[in-house]
């Protein structure tokens, strides 16, 4: 009886068609994955939030100034200003808005509105931060429950990404003392034409005092907020 060796023969069309149905999962698994990415994780910046950016006096179209219960509004806009700001009309001329005050608390005041073009607004709103500056104390450094916090409406921006806060380095003061900043992750407006962007004047950072040089030790009373124009909300 002669010894006979068994072979295990895989035809060549069956080979064939192992070939071609792994390049077919291939394809489709490429394509899954190209069709379905893994969703980027969030931009985090580490600097200063707000990085200065020039602004164009046109683009500031309204401006809310609750201290003199004033809505001031190029014409043109009317109809996106309120909606932008959810004013409720309650009178001729008359809206209700709803606001942050300087202690940060939530606040209703009308407004009456006034007309005029947008670089007139711009300056405006400069010339009412600055009054408002000289009374620090009272109004900036959040002590005010009851009067709202200035906003206004820029066209062509947008609300954008989050800046995450930091702590600014020590400075030392001539008088032996030291200081700090501790900015707040603040969102604020960014290019985009069409789009609007209502802001409100809100703290970004708090500024800390200390009774010795190189900001060691406890600090000395309350910080002091430190405001600049932010997305509203």
């Amino acid at each position: 009886m002669k010894n006979s060796k068994s072979s295990f023969r895989i035809p060549l069309l069956t080979m064939l068609l192992w070939v071609l149905n792994g390049a077919a999962l291939a394809t489709f698994t490429w394509s899954c994955i190209k069709d379905n990415p893994e969703p980027e994780p969030p931009q985090t910046v580490q600097e200063r939030p707000y990085p200065a950016v020039a602004i164009d006096p046109t683009e500031v179209i309204a401006f809310i100034d609750p201290s003199q219960k004033r809505l001031y509004v190029d014409p043109q806009y009317m109809e996106v200003v309120l909606e932008q700001f959810q004013a409720r009309p309650i009178g001729q001329e008359t809206f209700m808005i709803t606001g942050k005050s300087f202690a940060g608390n939530t606040v209703e005041y009308p407004v009456r509105l006034s007309y005029m073009p947008a670089p007139a607004i711009f300056e405006t709103a400069i010339a009412t931060i600055s009054a408002l500056e000289k009374e620090a104390d009272v109004v900036i450094q959040g002590t005010d429950p009851a009067t709202g916090v200035p906003m206004r409406l820029r066209r062509n921006w947008e609300c954008g990404q989050v800046w995450k806060g930091f702590e600014a380095d020590c400075t030392n003061l001539d008088n032996g003392t030291s200081r700090k900043n501790k900015y707040l992750d603040a969102k604020t407006c960014q290019k985009k034409d069409g789009a609007f962007c209502p802001e409100e004047y809100g703290v970004w950072a708090q500024e800390y005092l200390y009774s010795t040089r190189g900001c060691t030790g406890t600090p000395v009373g309350d910080p002091k907020p430190i405001r600049n124009w932010l997305c509203k909300g």
